[in-house]
């Protein structure tokens, strides 16, 4: 890991990289490093003014969407806590950074977008089966969020 921080901030120091370039999937350095457990990678990136931080891959997922689906608490709130971050983008199938957390029972990636502001989207959630086939609701009860049985 340390290898390769140096080799990250050696391109970044060098205004010839193209530190939002995107491979044929459409990732950049920022998502592949919010779906791993890079958190010093992804501050150097986050800290850099040519960093897009809402990029979208070929299908639309976003770095915050990574580390949602990852279950990356730690990357998650450096994203969130970045007034760039988009929290609410959705990808080009209706799903945001929410819906993944939802889908994979990362309730503690759940509690971090919604107390940063996410929109629940039940309806929607109901739409695509999750209602059916998890039988989860989210609910708030004295400052902690918990997954109730239906």
């Amino acid at each position: 890991n340390s290898g390769k921080k140096e080799i990250i901030v050696l391109l970044l120091k060098d205004s010839r990289t193209d530190i939002n370039k995107k491979n044929n999937e459409g990732k950049t350095a920022l998502m592949y490093a919010s779906s791993g457990k890079h958190k010093e990678i992804v501050t150097l990136l986050l800290n850099d003014p040519r960093i897009k931080i809402n990029e979208k891959t070929r299908v639309g997922y976003t770095s915050l969407m990574y580390a949602a689906m990852c279950g990356n608490t730690e990357i998650l709130t450096l994203l969130l806590n970045d007034s760039r971050t988009k929290i609410n983008e959705k990808n080009y199938g209706g799903w945001s950074a929410l819906v993944y957390a939802c889908k994979n029972k990362n309730i503690d990636c759940v509690s971090l977008l919604i107390d940063a502001g996410a929109e629940v989207p039940f309806n929607y959630l109901h739409k695509i089966g999750f209602k059916n086939i998890y039988k989860y609701v989210i609910k708030k009860f004295e400052g902690v969020l918990v997954w109730t049985k239906i």
